[in-house]
């Protein structure tokens, strides 16, 4: 599950994993992202658009203004 969330002029990109089977595919939006870690883990080199959820994981993205 991805869903984005807008507030004033920053935007989030929210990247949720539901199952107990990694994800690995693509996310359908533009422009830069800066992935932001979460407690306990690591950000990932790899970011929008191709995303890599291990099973129950999640991982947020900030959108960088030019």
């Amino acid at each position: 599950m991805t869903y984005l969330r807008r507030s004033g002029l920053e935007e989030f990109l929210i990247a949720v994993n539901l199952s107990n089977t990694p994800f690995r595919g693509t996310v359908e939006e533009a422009g830069s992202w800066k992935e932001i870690e979460l407690p306990g883990s690591k950000a990932e080199p790899t970011a929008v658009p191709f995303v890599s959820l291990d099973s129950f994981g999640a991982r947020v993205f900030q959108k960088q203004t030019p």
